[in-house]
């Protein structure tokens, strides 16, 4: 499996049954019907936000989504999904820095360099016990 990106979307969860929205104008008019149901008829539901990772699955052919965590909030869950990317971003940023058009071969270089080692770094902790 190899995510193509990562996506946040809203959930309700009733008796186990997990609905993922990818509206969340649905979301919110699903909340709103929940929460009259729930007075008048004690239904037991929770919502909550999801951390997706997209792929396409070789077997099936389908682009799946497989769900990476749950939280509280949108905020909390896009802070977490943007915590997973921040390494990525830095490797980008590093060979972006300045005009990389007219920058020397050492410094172009160098910043090769740098982004593989903070990718590096990114997937050897991730992936053993050994940290820097």
């Amino acid at each position: 499996m190899k995510f193509e990106y990562l996506e946040v979307r809203p959930c309700i969860e009733i008796k186990g049954e997990i609905v993922s929205y990818n509206d969340e104008e649905q979301f919110t008019q699903e909340l709103d019907r929940l929460n009259a149901v729930r007075r008048k008829r004690r239904v037991s539901f929770k919502s909550f936000w999801t951390v997706y990772g997209r792929h396409h699955d070789n077997k099936s052919g389908l682009f799946l989504a497989a769900a990476i965590g749950d939280f509280p909030t949108k905020e909390h869950a896009h802070l977490i999904m943007n915590a997973i990317l921040a390494p990525m971003a830095h490797a980008r940023d590093t060979l972006d820095a300045g005009d990389r058009f007219n920058a020397g071969e050492n410094l172009l270089r160098m910043r090769i360099h740098e982004a593989s080692d903070t990718l590096d770094d990114f997937i050897n902790q991730s992936s053993n016990m050994e940290r820097i």
